[in-house]
């Protein structure tokens, strides 16, 4: 069974901040101290990039911005570096217009516990991201 999400900014906002819940719980599980928030911040508000990183902070690990060095570049060089069929998804998440989001109120909407189970290796932010759907 799948999550769905909405693909609006609220929905995607509330998906990764149910990712970056389930990365905590394994990095706490498996003795990481660092994690990386999956957010890059040309495309998401700072207010948001904080709240994760306070969320992270506060549980004990250390956040770590994997995309902080992304650019407006990556749509002229998406084919070098193989990102040129998710070029479409990018270019939509760069032009949508995030609102004040409820940071506050994101853990509140969280329907149901489930398990996931993680696999430790390379991919592991990827086959989260594989299990959540957004709804159409």
């Amino acid at each position: 069974m799948t999550q769905k999400f909405s693909k609006n900014s609220d929905g995607i906002v509330t998906k990764i901040s149910h990712i970056t819940d389930v990365l905590i719980k394994f990095a706490k599980k498996k003795k990481i101290s660092y994690l990386g928030i999956a957010v890059s911040p040309l495309i998401f508000p700072s207010e948001f990039l904080q709240y994760l990183q306070k969320r992270i902070f506060t549980q004990g690990l250390i956040p770590h911005i994997s995309l902080a060095g992304i650019d407006n570049g990556i749509l002229e060089n998406a084919k070098e570096i193989g990102l040129e069929k998710y070029l479409g998804a990018i270019s939509k998440l760069a032009k949508m217009k995030f609102s004040k989001t409820k940071t506050k109120n994101i853990s509140k909407q969280k329907s149901s516990n489930k398990t996931i189970k993680v696999k430790l290796g390379p991919n592991n932010v990827h086959t989260i991201l594989d299990s959540l759907e957004i709804e159409h």
